[in-house]
C-alpha cells in the first residue's frame, strides 16, 4: 500500500480469527468465525516489513489464533525470510489461551524464536470465574497441564503471561501477581479490561496501590540479580513508547491492526463497535486507504496530537480503565527513572536494561 510507505511501523497485530474455543464474559471480540486469508496475512507481513524503521514486531492474536495454525506456519517462514532480504530486525509473537496447545505447535515456536504469551487470570478460583469454555467449564486445569508443557519445551524468556485485570480482581492484583510468579513466568503485560464491567474510584486507588507494590518488588528484586520484566517498563526502556503516548505520538507505530476482511484500525475496540466504519482507516486486502495516506508525523505538530484525538472522540471509551491506563503509565515512567538513575552506579541495574535493549519486549 504506498499511501503508508511514508509512515514508521514498529508493530502490526494481525487477528488471525475472531473464532474461539473460550467464551470469556468480558472479550469485546464479535464471534463472527471470520479467518484471515493468506491473501491479508502477506500484504500486511509487507506493510510492516516495507515501512519505516529497523525493529519489527509482528503480533498474531484471535480469538485464539491457534485454530489457525495453518496460517501461522505461512506467516512465519515468509515474514522472517522478508525481514532477512530487507535487513531488518523481526520479532513475532502470538497470544493463546493455550487450552489447544500441542507438540506441533511448540516445534515451530522453537524453530522461529517466537515469543508467546500466555492469557491468564491467577488462581484457580479467579482463573475459572472469568475464563471458561465455549460449552462450559472453567480452563485452570487444561492451561496448567499446557504451561507444563510451555516451559519445558520453550526459553524462559520467550514466555510471557497476560494478565487479566478486572474491577471485581484489582483489589487482590499483587497477590494473583505472586501467584503468576509462583508459575514462572517471568514477563508481565498487564491486560486491563475494559467496556466490561465499571471502574470506579475504588478500584482504580486498589490498582494504583497494587501497581505500586508490584513496580517496588520488580525493584526490589533487581537488586538481587532476580530480573521480572513489565510490559510498559521494558517498552519505555527500548523504545520511550510511554512517554510518547502521553504526547503526541503517531499511532502508526504501535497501534495498527489488522483484521481478516483486510480493515485496519487504530484499536481492536474500534474494529468491533457497532459505528466501526468511522474508524477504518484502509482495506489492506482492497488496497484502500480512507485516512491518514498522505500525512507525515511530527511531533511538533499540534495538528497531529488533534488529529488522533479526533479519530477517537466518536469511541465512547471507558473512562474508569483510561484513569488505570494512565496511572500505570505513570507509575511505569517514575519505575524507569528509578531504573536509570540506578543503573549509574549499580551494575545490576545497567545489565536489566542491556537485557531489555537486546529485545526482551513483547
Amino acid at each position: 500500500m504506498r499511501d503508508f510507505s511514508n509512515k514508521r511501523i514498529n508493530k502490526i497485530k494481525l487477528t488471525l480469527t475472531t473464532e474461539c474455543n473460550l467464551s470469556c464474559p468480558y472479550c469485546f471480540v464479535n464471534k463472527t468465525n471470520e479467518d484471515m486469508s493468506w491473501e491479508v496475512a502477506k500484504k500486511a507481513i509487507g506493510l510492516l516489513i516495507r515501512s519505516k524503521g529497523k525493529n519489527k514486531l509482528l503480533s498474531l492474536y484471535g480469538g485464539e489464533p491457534l485454530l489457525r495454525f495453518d496460517l501461522i506456519k505461512r506467516i512465519c517462514p515468509y515474514a522472517i525470510k522478508l525481514a532477512d532480504n530487507k535487513n531488518k530486525n523481526l520479532t513475532i509473537s502470538i497470544c493463546t489461551n493455550l487450552t489447544l496447545l500441542k507438540k506441533e505447535h511448540l516445534d515451530l515456536f522453537r524453530k522461529y524464536n517466537m515469543k508467546v504469551i500466555v492469557s491468564h487470570a491467577g488462581e484457580k478460583k479467579i482463573h475459572n470465574k472469568i475464563r471458561f469454555f465455549r460449552g462450559g467449564g472453567g480452563t485452570y486445569e487444561q492451561v496448567s497441564k499446557k504451561l507444563s508443557m510451555l516451559f519445558d519445551n520453550i526459553k524462559q524468556e520467550n514466555i510471557g503471561v497476560s494478565f487479566c485485570i478486572l474491577p471485581e480482581t484489582v483489589s487482590i492484583m499483587e497477590k494473583e501477581f505472586l501467584y503468576l510468579i509462583g508459575l514462572s513466568f517471568r514477563y508481565f503485560n498487564f491486560e486491563i479490561i475494559r467496556d466490561y464491567k465499571p471502574w470506579k474510584k475504588e478500584s482504580i486507588m486498589d490498582f494504583r496501590s497494587g501497581y505500586g507494590k508490584i513496580v517496588s518488588y520488580i525493584l526490589e528484586n533487581i537488586g538481587k540479580n532476580n530480573f521480572l520484566f513489565l510490559n510498559p517498563v521494558n517498552w519505555e526502556i527500548a523504545h520511550q513508547r510511554v512517554n510518547n503516548l502521553m504526547k503526541a505520538s503517531c499511532p502508526f507505530n504501535y497501534l495498527l491492526e489488522v483484521y481478516p476482511d483486510g480493515n485496519m484500525a487504530f484499536s481492536p475496540f474500534l474494529l468491533n463497535v457497532k459505528n466501526k466504519e468511522k474508524h477504518i482507516i484502509g482495506n489492506i486486502k482492497e488496497n484502500k486507504v480512507f485516512a491518514f495516506g498522505l500525512c507525515s508525523f511530527s511531533d511538533r505538530e499540534n495538528a497531529c496530537k488533534s488529529c488522533i484525538i479526533r479519530y477517537f472522540s466518536s469511541y465512547k471509551s471507558d473512562k474508569g480503565a483510561d484513569s488505570i491506563h494512565n496511572v500505570c503509565n505513570k507509575l511505569s515512567l517514575k519505575a524507569v527513572k528509578n531504573i536509570m538513575e540506578k543503573s549509574k552506579r549499580d551494575d545490576r541495574f545497567k545489565d536489566y536494561i542491556m537485557k531489555i535493549k537486546k529485545g526482551f519486549y513483547f
